[in-house]
């Protein structure tokens, strides 16, 4: 128990050992047996100085004497909540105290649950000298919550919540863990909306507008050996399709959407007089879309072949490239225009435009870009005759294009089609392509501040067979992940190593994310912590139907399938059919995807809510990784340490409780028992995650209390009947 600091290790073998080891009993009691012991009634002549450090209390032997082996000290937790006694003389414990005793200079670090934090609990630490028999150290280690029971009770009675207001989100278990309402989430007044409350008020959270309450994390909301997370939850039904619109002219084949600011989106496409597209949008929130601004650019020479693209260039600037004929010429050339585009939707064309004149063809792919620097852009691209074309261009901050400053390289030298570029480092790109003989392949290339395109000599096929349409996405670190259409048109996905110099490493995981069904045009894009949503068309021609799906990708790469449960068909009525779709994620359960839709409007644009059959399931109560319930209208789920227990629901008011005993984890319904899982003998895991309520969940919400201990089915029933009028722990 004594180690000098650094010496973790040891501290926390010990930690496990006293844990299993001392007794729980009453500190007044202990003091009255212990000095009334006959025996010696010296003083023992000691300094000893007690703190808090790192949420353990630590005690330093300054000056005096040296302590026996037998000393006792006692910690008490929340004044009374935790009383633990510790002994040097304790098996292994001796053998960490040099001679047996607690000697001058000396540090002892005890092992106790972390109490520091938002709303931590008052630590009082005595010692009592064995050989004097006398008390020679007693003091309060660290203000703050004196309660003999952990967790909180939460009964949304407040009159309305002011939105990021501390603690106006009353915790009445006089815990103090009180709550701060965020993005609208709203209180129910009982007297207008009866039927959407349980007793007096309740809360509403709206998953479009990502409403919760988030509640600090403390020492008292992290509940180690047993717990009850209960609470009355009516969970409502939001539309699969939020809206819908037709883009501009009703057409507008091959769309591509992104991001301008605020509540502004930005598309280009190709409209049925086979010139391009430039059109604003606003999406709001709640999935709204309402069409602002268009303008037109380009020209070509067939149906779905400008295919274009657009990117961000820095606050206001937009770079635009697209497949146009030049000078009247009947082929095709990769085109370049820079816009301006503000957050009220307005178009402004800056009137710089460049053409590239080396490419030519009726059946074009969609080009890549990214940028480089603040004024360097790459763009790759497949050209007959000359392979796959990388190439770079200064533009100026207002949309100049420098044409002596284009530097051009080869990615591929026969091949390179439906190429997709990404940033790895600063001056490091990596292009997926699909080659010669339809293989995937993977490249890195170095690009210099003055745009000199070096190729790194890094090359890994991400699929020997067949790579089309990759799409890759930054996952974490040097994680990266490719989702492409694989042998048989079936989607797959994989993931690889891509370090800052370049060099490539596969992580070994790969898995289908549709092995069913044909994956044209894969999307790959982050949703929520380790989730990712891909979108998908079944086809690229006649009757095609678009999916998505979505997996889970952990920071080492490692790639988790969720079922043919995640997979969604997105189907409007009468305008089912679906071609290259790009999807933007809007807000937690909000996305927006385009695509080219049915023969008489081919330009689609709609805003979708993804739900607990695909993305991460709506939450109503959770501590990450810790527990929580999760509900829709058709499921509950209860969770501890992420061991999830589920049960079918009917719409309306119901009151869930999950409860953990150290051996089983049950789940209730109406303080009905709905299902248990045997789960011996673990601790909850402690965290710093906050608590949250309403987070990625749709509906009412009213009696939430989490409890330290597994309350039984009578009690539970006890609480059922009262709705919710218990006030304090029993």
């Amino acid at each position: 128990m004594n180690i000098a600091r650094g010496n973790t290790a040891v501290s926390q073998m010990i930690s496990a050992i006293i844990l299993l080891a001392i007794a729980i009993t009453s500190v007044s009691i202990i003091y009255t047996q212990v000095l009334a012991v006959p025996g010696p009634q010296d003083i023992a002549n000691v300094t000893i100085i007690g703190k808090m450090e790192d949420g353990h209390p630590v005690f330093d032997l300054q000056r005096g004497e040296t302590l026996e082996n037998e000393t006792k000290i006692y910690i008490t937790i929340a004044g009374g909540y935790n009383k633990s006694i510790y002994t040097f003389d304790q098996m292994l414990i001796q053998n960490a105290i040099e001679n047996n005793r607690w000697n001058i200079g000396e540090q002892i670090i005890l092992p106790t649950e972390n109490v520091t934090g938002y709303g931590g609990p008052q630590v009082e630490g005595t010692i009592i000298d064995a050989k004097t028999n006398s008390i020679v150290f007693w003091g309060i280690l660290q203000e703050g919550l004196i309660t003999r029971h952990k967790g909180g009770i939460w009964h949304f009675d407040e009159q309305y919540w002011n939105i990021n207001i501390t603690n106006e989100v009353k915790d009445s278990s006089g815990n103090q863990n009180h709550g701060i309402a965020k993005n609208n989430a709203l209180i129910i007044n009982h007297t207008i909306q009866p039927l959407n409350t349980i007793h007096n008020n309740s809360g509403f959270f709206n998953v479009l507008r990502d409403a919760y309450v988030r509640v600090p994390s403390s020492w008292s909301l992290n509940i180690s050996k047993a717990i009850t997370v209960e609470a009355w939850m009516k969970p409502q039904l939001l539309p699969p399709i939020i809206d819908i619109v037709d883009l501009e002219e009703k057409f507008g084949y091959t769309p591509y959407i992104i991001h301008v600011s605020g509540d502004c989106y930005a598309i280009v496409s190709e409209d049925q007089s086979k010139k391009g597209t430039l059109q604003t949008v606003r999406i709001t929130t709640d999935g709204n879309i309402t069409s602002l601004n268009t303008t037109n650019f380009g020209d070509a020479k067939t149906s779905i072949a400008l295919r274009p693209i657009i990117i961000p260039m820095n606050e206001k600037m937009f770079l635009i490239a697209y497949n146009s004929r030049y000078q009247n010429s009947a082929d095709l050339f990769m085109h370049l225009r820079t816009y301006n585009i503000s957050t009220n939707g307005s178009i402004d064309y800056t009137g710089n435009e460049l053409a590239f004149l080396d490419y030519a063809t009726s059946t074009p792919n969609r080009p890549s870009l990214q940028k480089i620097t603040d004024t360097i852009f790459a763009i790759s691209y497949w050209a007959p005759g000359q392979g796959g074309i990388l190439k770079t261009v200064n533009i100026s901050i207002s949309g100049t294009f420098n044409v002596t400053s284009v530097k051009m390289s080869q990615y591929d030298t026969i091949s390179g089609y439906e190429p997709f570029i990404v940033n790895i480092s600063n001056h490091v790109i990596a292009i997926a392509y699909r080659g010669t003989l339809n293989q995937g392949i993977l490249k890195t290339f170095n690009i210099t501040s003055a745009g000199d395109i070096l190729y790194l000599g890094n090359r890994v096929e991400f699929d020997s067979v067949e790579g089309y349409e990759p799409c890759l996405l930054h996952i974490s670190d040097s994680v990266y992940a490719i989702a492409y259409r694989n042998t048989a048109n079936l989607g797959y996905v994989k993931t690889f190593n891509i370090f800052s110099d370049g060099t490539i490493t596969p992580t070994g995981s790969t898995a289908p994310f549709d092995a069913s069904s044909p994956c044209y045009d894969p999307r790959i894009i982050h949703g929520d912590q380790d989730f990712y949503v891909i979108v998908y068309s079944t086809g690229n021609s006649g009757s095609t139907r678009g999916y998505l799906t979505s997996i889970k990708i952990d920071n080492t790469g490692l790639i988790t399938t969720q079922g043919a449960d995640a997979r969604r068909e997105f189907k409007i009525e009468g305008r089912d059919r679906c071609y290259t779709p790009i999807i933007l994620h809007i807000t937690e359960h909000l996305f927006a995807i385009s695509f080219t839709g049915p023969t008489d409007h081919p330009g689609e644009l709609i805003t979708i809510n993804i739900g607990m059959d695909t993305y991460p399931p709506h939450r109503g109560i959770t501590k990450i990784n810790s527990y929580g319930i999760y509900a829709n209208t058709s499921t509950v789920v209860g969770s501890i340490n992420n061991i999830m227990i589920s049960a079918a629901i009917s719409p309306g008011w119901h009151f869930f409780a999950v409860t953990y005993d150290s051996l089983f984890i049950r789940l209730y319904i109406n303080a009905t028992l709905s299902g248990s899982i045997l789960y011996p003998n673990h601790l909850i895991n402690e965290t710093a995650a906050d608590l949250l309520f309403g987070r990625n969940y749709n509906g009412y919400i009213d009696e939430i209390a989490i409890y330290d201990q597994a309350l039984t089915q009578t009690q539970l029933q006890t609480h059922f009947i009262n709705r919710g009028t218990f006030e304090r722990f029993n």
